[in-house]
């Protein structure tokens, strides 16, 4: 289904740019589209996700569930992770999955005056691998014991976590023992400088917990102030369910 040209959304001239240029190439992937389709809202909540499938080329269906399913093996910018999307529920293995490449209306209109994150394309992020169990990737990760929890098998013990992990701990963590910030890396030079999100003065870190710290469940984005130090991240490689 040829879409070059095609006005994606009423009012809205074809996209420019480079995204034009790809879009008439051929398909764009799975994580461009969503990209490009959390910068420009469609009128209904459900139309991004039947663009998102024509953008990509998967016309089998406009589920995302499916749509996800079928990119097992594939790799994706860790950066393009970092957005306010709703994320999917309830299926092993796509829990830090967009279910749609924008933040869906209803959700929008529940949370006005918070704080939107649109996605951006992340080309200078590590990639992660989508494998059957989960998005296994390498990031710059700081893990925290949650509540009265044990201390960490193989992690230096930690003589206080810092103030902003309280909240996140009871804004995100309450069913875990473990807490988990993630940055995303580089894909060139120096590993251990984490990339910033592009359109926040402050760091956009990714929050996971987990009970045993063998695989993790994504559990939001958290808006790191930068006027507060960040506690030391290490590369680890992260399985999220």
């Amino acid at each position: 289904m040829a879409i070059s040209g095609f006005e994606l959304f009423p009012g809205m001239g074809p996209v420019m740019g480079q995204l034009e240029k790809d879009i008439e190439d051929g398909f764009v992937n799975i994580s461009r589209a969503a990209v490009l389709l959390s910068h420009r809202h469609a009128t209904r909540d459900g139309d991004d996700l039947t663009i998102w499938s024509l953008l990509i080329g998967d016309v089998q269906d406009a589920d995302p569930i499916a749509m996800w399913q079928r990119q097992v093996g594939n790799s994706i910018p860790t950066g393009s992770l970092i957005s306010s999307a709703q994320r999917i529920e309830g299926h092993p293995g796509l829990g830090w999955a967009p279910f749609s490449p924008s933040v869906l209306q209803r959700v929008d209109k529940q949370n006005a005056g918070a704080n939107v994150y649109p996605a951006f394309d992340g080309l200078e992020t590590s990639n992660g691998v989508i494998t059957p169990e989960g998005l296994r990737a390498s990031w710059l990760t700081y893990i925290f014991p949650v509540g009265t929890s044990s201390p960490i098998h193989g992690e230096p013990q930690q003589s206080a976590v810092p103030g902003p992990c309280v909240d996140i701990a009871a804004r995100y963590l309450r069913d875990c023992e473990l807490g988990a910030l993630l940055q995303c890396m580089p894909c060139n030079g120096p590993r251990t400088i984490p990339v910033p999100y592009r359109a926040s003065p402050n760091w956009l870190i990714v929050v996971c917990g987990s009970r045993h710290g063998v695989t993790w469940e994504w559990k939001g984005i958290y808006e790191w102030d930068s006027s507060i130090a960040l506690p030391p991240f290490s590369i680890k490689e992260i399985l999220i369910i």
